[in-house]
């Protein structure tokens, strides 16, 4: 009788652990939902007052160009640069420290949720 306890005991502690590796594997992130940055392109929060021929004048050494406007409401655009002179990461940077933006990022592609 003794023997069947540990055994029981030891099923009780298989379970969790193989619920543990399950979730684990189902939680990870498929590497095609990383989605790198689009060439070229950053979308730029601008504060209300601000407009984009402000940050295209801060910003003329590296090209820095008004493709379109995204967001009437939230005053968000989306401007392309001169890769050759300044890296995507330096420069959300660079427009993060004026004082014309609230917030600067890369401008990813999306895929529709199934």
């Amino acid at each position: 009788m003794t023997t069947k306890k540990p055994l029981l005991i030891s099923y009780i502690y298989s379970i969790p652990m193989c619920v543990i590796i399950l979730l684990t594997y189902s939680c990870k992130t498929k590497s095609k939902e990383l989605v790198p940055p689009q060439n070229n392109t950053v979308i730029v929060d601008l504060k209300k007052t601000a407009t984009p021929n402000q940050i295209i004048s801060e910003f003329n050494t590296i090209s820095l160009s008004e493709i379109k406007k995204l967001s009437n409401a939230l005053n968000i655009y989306l401007f392309s640069f001169d890769a050759n002179q300044i890296d995507i990461d330096s420069l959300i940077v660079k427009l993060k420290k004026s004082d014309h933006v609230e917030n600067a990022q890369s401008n990813k592609k999306t895929n529709t949720r199934n």
